[in-house]
């Protein structure tokens, strides 16, 4: 898995990236169940410049949102994933409950969010990514698909 990457080891390939001239695009998420809606908005975010950072939530941030029973699939397991999506160039795993480091390292050009996410939330890390000279992107979702839908119908098919 040598798209997964460390922040260390991210900051350097995006240094590298923008003297490059390239423009990265950054989104990020828990990514757990990994399912159309997500897909589409990675496939989205690529279109928008050269290279795509998918930034994770660790195990740990994650149960810090989603309560003791997520993720379902490890930070690891939710990484390989990404990474066999054609779109995704990079991913990395963090143990914040925001991105705001990981903006200071990246430098993204567009960030990206779904319009489901919060917009207060949006509107102050929007305000993080403006520090470094780019721009933070809302982007439709693609369907109206949720992993705590996806669960529910699950659990509603198979534990009755």
């Amino acid at each position: 898995m040598g798209r997964v990457v460390s922040a260390h080891e991210l900051a350097k390939i995006t240094d590298q990236l923008h003297a490059e001239k390239k423009k990265i695009v950054f989104t990020n998420g828990i990514c757990d169940l990994l399912h159309p809606g997500h897909v589409w908005l990675l496939e989205a975010s690529k279109k928008l410049g050269d290279v795509l950072v998918v930034g994770i939530n660790s195990d740990a941030s994650t149960r810090s949102f989603k309560g003791p029973k997520r993720p379902i699939y490890s930070q690891d397991d939710r990484a390989t994933l990404l990474c066999a999506l054609a779109c995704v160039d990079y991913v990395t795993i963090y143990e914040e409950t925001d991105p705001k480091r990981l903006f200071a390292l990246i430098r993204p050009d567009i960030w990206t969010k779904s319009t489901t996410s919060d917009p207060a939330r949006f509107q102050a890390e929007c305000a993080e990514v403006e520090k470094y000279g780019g721009k933070g992107v809302r982007m439709d979702p693609h369907g109206n698909y949720s992993v705590s839908n996806t669960i529910k119908t699950i659990t509603e098919r198979y534990c009755t």
